[in-house]
């Protein structure tokens, strides 16, 4: 057999080998085994672009959103439309609010407040919210925020700059005996 056939050979079997894990990923742990299992997808973003220190008032440290900004929220609650919102968390600062505001709106439900300083309390009272499976949550945070809270549900490590904006995470959270994050998924609104 010539190299360059025991080469490809192995790339098929990489590449089987990863779409059995990958489509094994995308089942909830023994969900055939538990018809009563509970879920609920939770879709993390960071508020979008902010007006800079430039265009606003120097002493303020809660900036709005940037016309840019207020489209792309716009473009998220489209993104959302469908997706069965059912609660949707933000903190209290203009740029998160008006980045949840219209999926808010457009859901008929008001935004929950959250400390982003008590991340793992909130973690365990949105894993107890995703098991109870009564629809899906949306989350808005910070650039600093948003990974931690991925992370704490479950999810992997990532990272967000001061300059990333678009980026929505979402993964699905099935109760028994404790929650398990599954099927991590990763959009970019435009």
């Amino acid at each position: 057999m010539s190299i360059g056939k025991q080469k490809f050979g192995s790339f098929i079997i990489s590449v089987g080998l990863f779409m059995s894990f990958f489509t094994s990923a995308q089942e909830p742990v023994n969900a055939k085994d538990d018809e009563n299992l509970k879920g609920s997808l939770v879709f993390l973003v960071r508020h979008f672009e902010k007006q800079s220190p430039n265009t606003q008032s120097k002493h303020t440290k809660d900036p709005e959103l940037t016309e840019r900004g207020q489209v792309r929220a716009q473009a998220l609650a489209a993104f959302l439309a469908e997706k069965n919102i059912t609660s949707v968390f933000s903190t209290n600062y203009k740029r998160t609010l008006q980045t949840a505001s219209p999926t808010a709106e457009q859901h008929g439900i008001n935004i929950i407040f959250y400390n982003p300083s008590e991340l793992a309390e909130f973690a365990l009272q949105l894993t107890a919210l995703a098991g109870a499976g009564k629809g899906n949550i949306l989350v808005v945070g910070h650039s600093n925020t948003t990974p931690q809270l991925l992370k704490l549900l479950g999810g992997p490590d990532k990272v967000l700059s001061e300059d990333d904006y678009g980026d929505v995470y979402y993964l699905s959270l099935f109760g028994t005996q404790e929650t398990i994050a599954n099927s991590f998924q990763h959009v970019v609104i435009e």
